[in-house]
């Protein structure tokens, strides 16, 4: 009798064996990162005098992160199939894995006086996992649920969110969050985890996004296999398709990317070695 409490409490929660950490220590704020910690961008930073870079460290929460969009504006403005910046850290299982991270899309309008007058749209962005050939497995896809002539005027503007997996994004959204700006808000966390699925092969995936005081959570079943494996994280940027102008001038701050395998926690480890002692004192009718 004395098994199932000790059983119930092992389930409350599970650890994880980390085999990717975001260390951006040490780098300048607004510094540009192609090239850098191993982060590949898809397209070149515009260079006119000096660096106008696509992705950026910047500011998220208490640490330094990785920011992808408009901060610098977007001149000369990408093509619309957009950029991407990705990180190849290891290779991992794609039937169990766990990401959690913070992340913000932020205005940017109001930063530099500078900025183009025409590049005022909200722009997609999103956060995921690709393969070793840069084929996506699995994003959460943030998609502007309204335009404006100055976005800067609006941060009560939206995002919907939804996921997407083998290039096919869901097509109702799950959930939504708010624009924040340089100084306010709009700071959110997620969690998305990967299992092998009760259907032969398959992999589910449950993804949570938790800020302003509200959860938005889904599941469902990822296009890929459970013989795929993770091979890099990745970030993107691109129109939206309902933009006035092209590109716009938001972008993606995101921070403290941990990602690796759900492991039992010391807890269950503990049950393990004393369930065998405890199945013995039954045995023997203690």
């Amino acid at each position: 009798m004395r098994i199932i409490p000790l059983l119930a409490l092992a389930a409350v929660h599970t650890a994880q064996a980390a085999v990717f950490t975001l260390d951006l220590s040490g780098l300048p704020s607004q510094s540009a990162l192609d090239g850098v910690r191993g982060w590949v961008q898809s397209e070149s930073n515009f260079v006119d005098g000096e660096v106008y870079p696509r992705a950026f460290v910047h500011p998220i929460g208490a640490t330094s992160g990785v920011a992808l969009g408009g901060y610098y504006d977007s001149e000369p403005a990408a093509a619309p199939s957009g950029i991407t910046i990705t990180q190849y850290p290891v290779l991992l299982g794609l039937s169990e894995s766990r990401m959690e991270l913070n992340f913000a899309i932020q205005d940017s309008i109001t930063t530099y006086a500078d900025s183009f007058p025409g590049d005022v749209d909200r722009n997609r962005f999103s956060i995921g996992y690709v393969n070793s050939a840069g084929s996506e497995l699995f994003s959460l896809v943030f998609v502007p649920n309204s335009q404006s002539t100055d976005p800067s005027a609006e941060l009560s503007a939206t995002w919907n969110m939804h996921w997407s997996t083998g290039g096919v994004m869901s097509a109702t959204a799950f959930g939504a969050v708010f624009e924040g700006s340089q100084t306010l808000g709009g700071l959110y966390a997620m969690t998305v985890v990967t299992k092998a699925s009760a259907i032969p092969g398959g992999v589910d995936f449950q993804l949570s996004v938790a800020g302003g005081g509200a959860t938005a959570s889904t599941s469902g079943l990822l296009a890929g296999s459970s013989a795929d494996q993770i091979a890099g994280i990745q970030l993107g940027w691109r129109e939206s398709g309902t933009e006035v102008g092209g590109l716009g001038s938001n972008f993606l701050a995101v921070g403290g990317i941990t990602y690796g395998v759900p492991e039992p926690s010391g807890l269950m480890l503990c049950l393990v070695s004393v369930l065998p002692f405890v199945l013995r004192r039954k045995r023997l009718g203690v």
